[in-house]
């Protein structure tokens, strides 16, 4: 094997270590980023969570005032039997709604981190792909080097046995 060879073997698998380097690398970073995005919609919704269920204990505080001003025009106390009734319903109403809005939230970050994570193997994959396909062409490449070695010591060894 000549002096050629061996440094195309060599640069070939210089070249892949590179390309697998580059590419674990990018792996690394596109999943800082991801894991970053998903940390950030979720926060993001979780705030949102927290200002809807704050406008909605408000209103249900003014609506709770409103129902008591309207039954004490009436003469009824919060206390009596159907006021009771009336003012306990509408925190069973609003205990229900905060309970579906909490899940409807927890879901949707849920989806929404299943989505990232979905993205990044997809990316994943096809980044491990392009690094086994750059070692397959880099294992063939050195395969075909020293075949062609092979070859050529061969035809020497047949021309200086055909000579002797």
């Amino acid at each position: 094997m000549g002096a050629f060879e061996i440094f195309m073997i060599i640069s070939t698998i210089l070249s892949t270590a590179t390309a697998t380097i580059q590419a674990q690398q990018q792996k690394k970073r596109a999943q800082q980023v991801a894991q970053a995005q998903a940390d950030q919609a979720s926060k993001d919704r979780w705030e949102a969570y927290e200002r809807q269920e704050k406008e909605r204990k408000d209103k249900l505080r003014k609506a709770l005032a409103k129902k008591r001003a309207q039954m004490g025009a009436h003469g009824l106390s919060a206390a009596d039997g159907s006021a009771g009734a009336i003012v306990q319903g509408l925190r069973t109403d609003e205990a229900e709604d905060t309970y579906q809005s909490y899940q409807d939230t927890k879901d949707s970050v849920e989806t929404t981190m299943s989505g990232i994570q979905s993205d990044l193997l997809s990316q994943s994959q096809a980044m491990d792909r392009k690094v086994f396909n750059k070692i397959g062409q880099a294992a063939s490449s050195i395969g075909g080097s020293l075949m062609k070695a092979y070859d050529e010591k061969t035809k020497q060894d047949a021309l200086q046995s055909a000579e002797d």
